[in-house]
């Protein structure tokens, strides 16, 4: 049984966690990159992909676009996905629910979040033409402090 969650997933979370070693003191190894946050979920991939934004604006990274997207949780294969009052087919399709092949996630089902993946790609790909990695940084660092000051 797995329970919906609402953020990425352990592992993910564990990796990016590991990345304060490259933003102690002064370390610029990723500070001024740009990257595109991919988050997928059970039920949506946006809390997953707004961590995952979240981790690279400590870092200086700026995000030039986010995907997201549902995918197939192993609540549909489980054996329990029908029973589980916490699973994502309950949560989903409510009471009484029978899983069928049709109402499985796939992204293939998915043409607009194909089609933003694409986007992203040639958004991603068309400001690295021009990167300029001490600006994108500055312009991150100016961002994170004034949200520390925010939140002050």
């Amino acid at each position: 049984m797995q329970a919906c969650r609402k953020d990425t997933n352990s592992t993910t979370a564990s990796m990016l966690e590991r990345w304060f070693q490259f933003r102690h003191r002064t370390a610029d190894t990723l500070w001024g990159k740009l990257a595109v946050a991919v988050g997928v979920g059970g039920g949506e991939g946006a809390a997953a992909s707004n961590q995952i934004e979240r981790y690279m604006s400590y870092n200086f990274i700026e995000t030039v676009a986010k995907v997201d997207a549902q995918g197939a949780a192993s609540c549909f294969r489980c054996g329990y996905g029908e029973e589980c009052k916490v699973g994502i087919p309950y949560m989903l399709y409510g009471e009484g629910v029978k899983i069928t092949s049709d109402m499985i996630p796939d992204i293939a089902k998915q043409p607009a979040t194909l089609q933003a993946a694409k986007d992203a790609g040639k958004l991603l790909a068309q400001r690295l033409k021009n990167h300029d990695r001490k600006a994108v940084a500055g312009v991150m660092q100016r961002k994170m402090m004034e949200h520390f000051t925010r939140s002050v």
